[in-house]
């Protein structure tokens, strides 16, 4: 039996694979996509080209219309091509969670990392773990 290597993922991935889920869902929008394209496509046939010969106009709507329907088209194949690929990385992956902790109480707080002084003027401060002399002076 071979091991598969498990990838970590990170919460922001599965939400945004959600967020192209629930798109995935409401399907392409073929109709609103060629309108908008034969709306531009129409106002850049009359003011770039000719505003004397309508039938630049309406020749470039239907351009518009027709690019932005098939552009439509292989957008929503390549979306879901990409939301098959990334359901397929989530189910041999590891949510890369923190464990969570303990409840903190007087026992579990760690003992400090430095000795600390605990009289006197600096009481509280942390003690120095080197010699505060220089030790190549005293031990030559």
């Amino acid at each position: 039996m071979a091991v598969a290597a498990v990838v970590p993922i990170s919460p922001e991935q599965v939400k945004n694979l959600a967020t192209l889920d629930r798109w995935l869902e409401s399907g392409p929008k073929y109709v609103r996509n060629a309108v908008v394209g034969a709306a531009v496509g129409g106002l850049y046939g009359y003011y770039k080209l000719s505003r004397r010969e309508p039938q630049h106009a309406m020749k470039y709507a239907l351009y518009g219309a027709g690019i932005t329907a098939v552009a439509g088209f292989a957008f929503f194949q390549v979306a879901k091509w990409a939301a098959k690929k990334e359901h397929a990385v989530l189910d041999n992956a590891a949510l890369a969670v923190t464990p969570s902790s303990p409840p903190v109480t007087r026992a579990t707080i760690p003992a400090p990392v430095q000795p600390v002084v605990t009289t006197g003027y600096f009481a509280g401060a942390p003690r120095a773990l080197y010699p505060t002399i220089d030790a190549h002076q005293v031990y030559r």
